[in-house]
């Protein structure tokens, strides 16, 4: 069975559990089972607290819409919620785009005749600087995730707070991965490989769907299909090309790469942030708190050592970081404080 589809069937035994409590005969009995259900994984009791989330946001919406007219749909700011960036369209751009510039920039008028050697010298140049790679910007803020659709076809997911610069020539399709995470479909041309830059490495493609991760001037590839190459650029003495197959990782460090065989499956959970979804499957408390905190503004903080051994595993919005932090005081000796902009999280 698929990830996908145990995670399926397990929503819908919580939402079979949920419908039972809510509008059934509810007994003592009844309850011991429910908690049994709940201490046998804790993906169990992920689906359970988002749906019971879920359910609480929308009675709280229904009593914050009474007394609006019938059909009017009253204005966020009304119900109490700050503006969200709205969802762009296939066909638009990132939310944040800045005019394209040149590779090889030259500006400047000419303010005397040119002889015909200096004319010739001009025209060159000139020619030089028409060649050069027009570079466009694309970005998203924090919380934001975009997809930018190129006009070669390709595809590219960026994550949350994520800057890209992309140029498309005659001989190569260029990415360079400013910061951030960026998950690319990459439209087939074996004539004009895809290459993506990430400080001296880079990852080519001719035609498969593959994601870079940067961290610092390191990067982590995870390839969903096809095959991609990684390698140094030109300017590093050891640049010996590394091949990376579907269900693979890839991690660098320095000079080194560090490969690992993880499975499409794993692969699919690891990349669920680019349909809005954080999936975990028995991980570490410190890494899930670091995946939130890459979609969220208040940031979670461990100030307890000994929850480091907490392992997590179920499916959670991206954006949805109270659900987490309701998981982990329902279900964990974890006591959540809240202070501005730090969210603590402690032992009780």
């Amino acid at each position: 069975m698929s990830q996908n589809s145990r995670a399926e069937d397990i929503e819908a035994a919580a939402a079979a559990w949920f419908e039972r409590r809510e509008w059934s005969e509810w007994d003592a009995a009844a309850e011991k089972e429910l908690e049994a259900w709940l201490s046998e994984s804790t993906a169990h009791r992920v689906a359970f607290v988002r749906l019971q989330a879920a359910w609480e946001r929308a009675e709280r919406l229904k009593a914050l819409g009474a007394g609006n007219p019938l059909g009017q749909v009253p204005t966020r700011s009304s119900l109490g919620f700050a503006p969200e960036y709205t969802a762009i369209q296939e066909s638009e751009a990132a939310p944040i785009a800045r005019a394209p510039v040149r590779e090889r920039a030259w500006s400047g008028r000419l303010k005397w005749p040119l002889s015909g050697a200096s004319l010739a010298a001009a025209l060159m140049l000139v020619a030089w600087y028409q060649s050069g790679a027009r570079w466009q910007s694309y970005g998203t803020p924090l919380g934001t995730i975009a997809p930018v659709a190129l006009a070669d076809g390709s595809r590219i997911t960026l994550d949350s707070n994520t800057r890209i610069e992309v140029a498309l020539d005659r001989d190569q399709r260029r990415v360079r991965l400013d910061q951030g995470a960026a998950l690319f479909d990459v439209a087939k041309d074996p004539a004009r490989p895809l290459v993506v830059e990430v400080a001296n490495k880079r990852v080519t493609a001719v035609g498969t769907e593959f994601s870079v991760r940067r961290d610092l001037d390191e990067m982590t590839v995870l390839v969903k299909e096809g095959r991609v190459r990684i390698e140094g650029n030109r300017r590093l003495a050891h640049a010996d090309a590394t091949e990376l197959e579907a269900g693979g990782e890839a991690s660098t460090y320095g000079r080194a790469i560090a490969l690992k065989r993880l499975g499409l499956d794993e692969v699919d959970r690891a990349l669920s942030w680019h349909e809005g979804y954080l999936e975990f499957h028995e991980t570490p408390l410190p890494q899930v708190v670091a995946e939130f905190n890459r979609y969220s503004g208040p940031k979670i903080e461990i100030d307890d050592p000994r929850l480091n051994s907490i392992r997590i595993g179920g499916r959670f919005r991206c954006t949805d970081a109270n659900a987490f932090l309701s998981l982990l005081e329902q279900g964990f000796p974890v006591a959540v404080t809240r202070d501005g902009n730090h969210v603590g999280l402690h032992r009780r």
